[in-house]
């Protein structure tokens, strides 16, 4: 019986036609979604979502109490960095540093978290129920 293929060239047809299914379906699937930004320097991350109980922070011009979406209650300072205004929670307490950034939405942009310690350590970090990436930076 003549046939047009050998075994060996068949399998090869068939691997190489999943492969290209493969590829298609993982370039269809990766498509970012309307919400997301993605930028070549940085990872996709979906954009923050606006909560309208949320404090409007730009109204805020000295230290002031907020509330927040939940019952705890935020103080936030006004802090300059050269050329860049920015409002500070601060975390010096044990508790405050334990609970951290838990349990928030999101973090505006010219919003940022102070923890700080009394003694200069390498100190771990991590908070339960963090929804958004971080940068940190230490400063001694």
């Amino acid at each position: 019986m003549n046939t047009y293929f050998s075994r060996k060239t068949f399998f090869v047809f068939i691997f190489v036609g999943v492969v290209l299914l493969l590829v298609l379906r993982i370039n269809r699937t990766s498509k970012p979604a309307d919400h997301v930004t993605t930028s070549p320097l940085l990872p996709s991350v979906p954009e923050p979502i606006k909560d309208a109980t949320m404090p409007a922070i730009h109204k805020i011009k000295s230290e002031q109490v907020i509330k927040q979406t939940s019952p705890k209650v935020v103080r936030l300072i006004p802090i300059k960095l050269g050329d860049i205004s920015l409002l500070a929670s601060i975390a010096d307490t044990n508790a405050t540093r334990e609970l951290g950034l838990s349990g928030t939405t999101y973090l505006p942009e010219d919003e940022v978290k102070l923890f700080i310690f009394e003694t200069s350590e390498k100190w771990n970090f991590w908070m339960k129920d963090m929804n958004y990436p971080i940068d940190i930076i230490w400063l001694d």
